[in-house]
């Protein structure tokens, strides 16, 4: 009994397993009840689907029997004897000999038809696939048809018929066979008596065979009736079946077409198609239907008792197996707690062990997590900075969600506040104070916008403010409300502060743009003054006001020394600049504004790059981002020393694409020439024209990537064609001038002997002698 007790979780599971099995054989029972009440229903339509399959091959063969018959019902040899007479002379002999013929070939274009025959009013002859009769001597003979009587028989075929299926016996040598006679008036006008009478007898032994596979198993009868007559056409008999369910009977039962009715202790079908004006009915006893129910039953017991059997096993199986990891566990953790302690009570019930342990571990995870709430802001402020200094910005979203910070808005603008004086305090005091302050500015700034605060350096905040785009707050407002704030601080605590305002920008990068924003007009309010609140926006706009000396044709002289690449000019060009600023701020210009000055000027150069498309990480590498080697300068000659470095690479960089795309047109117009020399209005200011280029700069773009000029190309181009066509053909000197573009012979004669030291005369002799002397 203890070890049961230590053994509740095997127990427990086992269990749970059981109750799990028990589901399957709950459904397995009521399934069964389902199936047996499903069981008539279903064999029933199956029966009815199988019979409607049956009729739509019936209703096939009928149809082209039908077919057949029509078709021969409007042959000339058969219409040719409605008229005739009972004495027939040569010509009708001859005809009637074909109409035997013509009846012969019908009837073998379909082994249902055993027997066709023409029965003639007028002539009163029967005429048959072989044969001539007269009326009497044929039914002797043959004996067609169901009539005990020969005047019923010939009542019958003097009626009228469309399309009709009657009961018929077929007669051979010594048996009589059931068979079905589709048979069909001939008139020679509309509504008018019947001239002869076509008659059809089928071989009904496929179509026996047919209603006999309806039912698999031999049991039940199925009858083929005329719809119209209500006469039995065929019938598939279960004898047993029929001494007590008679034919009467069931034609006298209403039952619905394409379905099924149960009458004690036997099953009727019914169907029909509309289209086809015959009818199957079909009979087969109910115990048919009982005995896959049975089978059904003995398959249920064996299924259930082999489900009971299984569940056990299974359940134990799955139970054991669930168990094996949690007794493992139960097991490492005893080594463990063991390992650790050596005193510890071990408990012997599983459950209680595991409670233990599990409480343990929820105290030890309780921990850690107040441990790690202490480092949320921590780790809050350093994902903030990644944010402003625009690092892994794919994953901010989601992980500033994580430690807390929202942002609802995609548009961000920064504020950056710089504590330019402490009072007398100590280290702890001012990171008290600086805290405070960031509160007190949070405090200010939480009814515009949400604005998290970011703790940058001993002696800096910011504050990320997400506004929404539809509604920004007026940057008059936002410098009223950060004044107050600094004039609170300033009383409270004894401290001044700068405060700056990036300008408003959309997304992260846009984040990273703002607070870049407000670090240069940090970096602009250090040179011009402290305990301030400035815009980026004011800065641009003192910096346009500004009286430094760079006019627009030294910037456009500098854009075009940039562009070709020529680091000389552009030094000469920056050393004016320079010394006249210099000059200049000797008198009045602040060093703010040189500051900003240099800032323009560096900008002149990278706009070059924007206006041709190229991203500066092309030119600078990122670690030598030109705008923070800018920032980082403490001097002006810090700053000249690394204007003239960016410039530099500015114009290696031009000067590399420069020489690149000139052998690219180079090697273009030389292509050109190859195909066009032959052209004689070929000159240098057409070809600048294709290219859309300037002549001079093609002149010299020739000379410097090939060595030639332009005339001593096409010259050479042409003499080189001249000399074949001198070896390849007898052609005269005027027409090979006018094939390689001169106007004559003469131009030509002295531009080869300029280049081939002969005449083109003595050049075409000299190859013909060299020719003989090999041969």
């Amino acid at each position: 009994m203890q070890s049961i007790k230590n053994r509740r979780i095997f127990i427990t599971i086992l269990i749970s397993y059981l109750f799990m099995l028990i589901v399957p054989l709950i459904v397995l029972i009521i399934s069964y009840h389902s199936f047996t009440a499903n069981t008539v229903r279903q064999a029933g339509k199956s029966t009815v689907h199988i019979l409607n399959h049956t009729q739509q091959i019936m209703n096939e063969n009928f149809k082209n029997i039908e077919h057949m018959m029509l078709r021969l019902t409007q042959e000339p040899l058969v219409q040719q004897f409605l008229t005739a007479g009972k004495q027939l002379d040569k010509h009708n002999k001859y005809d009637l000999s074909r109409l035997i013929e013509l009846l012969n070939r019908t009837k073998s274009q379909n082994k249902s038809i055993k027997a066709i025959y023409i029965y003639y009013n007028r002539s009163d002859m029967v005429v048959t696939d072989s044969t001539r009769f007269d009326k009497d001597s044929f039914y002797t003979e043959h004996g067609f048809g169901q009539e005990k009587s020969l005047e019923s028989w010939k009542q019958k075929l003097a009626s009228p018929h469309t399309l009709e299926y009657v009961p018929a016996t077929l007669n051979d040598t010594e048996t009589r066979t059931s068979s079905i006679a589709l048979m069909q008036s001939i008139n020679l006008y509309p509504n008018q008596e019947s001239y002869a009478n076509i008659e059809f007898l089928m071989d009904t032994s496929e179509l026996l065979a047919l209603m006999e596979n309806a039912f698999s198993n031999g049991s039940g009868s199925v009858y083929l009736i005329n719809a119209t007559t209500d006469q039995l056409l065929l019938a598939s008999r279960d004898k047993q079946l029929e001494s007590n369910f008679s034919i009467d009977h069931l034609k006298t039962m209403n039952v619905a077409a394409n379905s099924y009715t149960q009458q004690d202790d036997t099953l009727i079908f019914h169907v029909q198609n509309e289209s086809f004006n015959k009818k199957l009915m079909a009979v087969i006893p109910f115990e048919y239907i009982a005995k896959q129910a049975a089978i059904g039953k003995t398959s249920f017991t064996f299924l259930l008792t082999f489900m009971i059997v299984g569940s056990l096993f299974i359940a134990y199986l799955l139970a054991s197996l669930s168990y094996k990891p949690v007794k493992n566990m139960v097991q490492r953790l005893k080594t463990i707690v063991q390992a650790e302690n050596s005193d510890t009570k071990i408990e012997k019930n599983e459950l209680d062990f595991i409670a233990t342990v599990a409480e343990q571990g929820w105290l030890q995870k309780r921990e850690r997590e107040l441990l790690l709430q202490q480092q949320i802001p921590v780790v809050r402020n350093q994902m903030l900075i990644q944010l402003l200094q625009n690092k892994a910005v794919h994953t901010h979203a989601a992980s500033l969600n994580s430690v807390g910070v929202h942002f609802e808005h995609d548009s961000f603008q920064c504020l950056l506040i710089h504590i330019d004086e402490f009072a007398e305090i100590t280290w702890g005091e001012r990171n008290l104070t600086k805290f405070a302050i960031g509160n007190i500015l949070e405090h200010l700034l939480q009814p515009y916008y949400p604005s998290p605060l970011i703790d940058l350096q001993i002696n800096r905040i910011a504050f990320l403010l997400n506004v929404p785009t539809t509604k920004p707050l007026e940057l008059a407002n936002l410098i009223t409300t950060c004044t107050q704030g600094s004039e609170f601080i300033s009383d409270k605590y004894k401290s001044k502060i700068t405060i700056t305002i990036g300008g408003l920008q959309q997304n992260f990068d846009g984040a990273a743009i703002s607070y870049q924003e407000a670090v240069k007009t940090m970096e602009y309010c250090l040179f011009r003054g402290l305990d301030t609140v400035t815009a980026f926006e004011q800065t641009t706009a003192d910096h346009s006001q500004t009286n430094y000396y760079y006019p627009p044709k030294l910037e456009l002289m500098l854009i075009h020394a940039i562009n070709k690449g020529d680091n000389k000019r552009t030094n000469e060009l920056l050393d004016e600049i320079f010394a006249h600023n210099e000059q200049q701020s000797n008198r009045h210009l602040s060093l703010s504004i040189i500051r900003y000055f240099y800032f323009e000027l560096m900008g002149t150069g990278l706009n070059i790059l924007n206006t041709i498309s190229v991203p500066m990480e092309d030119v600078f590498e990122q670690s030598n981002n030109p705008y923070e080697q800018l920032l980082t300068c403490e001097s002006i000659d810090q700053m000249k020393q690394v204007l003239r470095r960016i410039f530099e690479q500015l114009c290696n960089y031009m000067e590399e694409q420069k020489k690149g795309r000139s052998l690219n047109n180079a090697e273009k117009m030389i292509t050109y020439l190859q195909e066009n020399f032959n052209n004689s209005e070929m000159s240098l200011n057409l070809l600048a024209d294709v290219f859309q280029l300037h002549a001079a700069y093609v002149s010299n773009m020739l000379k410097e990537q090939t060595g030639r000029n332009f005339v001593d190309i096409l010259q050479e181009l042409r003499i080189q064609e001249a000399k074949r066509l001198l070896t390849e053909s007898n052609e005269t000197l005027q027409i090979i001038a006018e094939k390689i573009g001169y106007s004559n012979n003469v131009v030509m004669s002295r531009n080869f002997k300029k280049l081939v030291h002969m005449t083109p005369g003595e050049y075409r002799n000299t190859y013909k002698q060299k020719t003989s002397d090999l041969s």
